[in-house]
């Protein structure tokens, strides 16, 4: 039976993949385009305990994402390419945001 903390750390480092992975897979092509750009869809970093209340490990998890996008920026902008984050500003009662109240207590 897998534990909650490796089903947690599990999900962390496969998100972090993705986004490294595929932004390094497709960098030749990036480089090669006239308007280059990456963005992900992570929110603004705060430290506020409002937004890390009754759903840590997902909060943890996209702000894991904001610090690949600011990453990645500072990393591509020699190659002028850039990346950017969105966040909605309504609220985003997703399926994860639920899951992570069961899976991650």
């Amino acid at each position: 039976m897998v534990k909650k903390n490796e089903l947690f750390d599990a999900r962390r480092m496969k998100v972090g993949l993705y986004i490294y992975s595929s932004s390094k897979l497709a960098l030749p092509y990036l480089k090669k385009s006239s308007n280059p750009h990456i963005l992900m869809n992570s929110p603004p970093i705060s430290l506020n305990p409002f937004w890390f209340k009754g759903h840590v490990a997902y909060t943890v998890a996209k702000y894991n994402m904001s610090l690949y996008a600011l990453g990645l920026s500072a990393e591509l902008r020699e190659f002028g390419i850039a990346v950017n984050a969105i966040w909605p500003k309504t609220g985003n009662n997703s399926r994860p945001i639920s899951l992570s109240n069961s899976f991650f207590i």
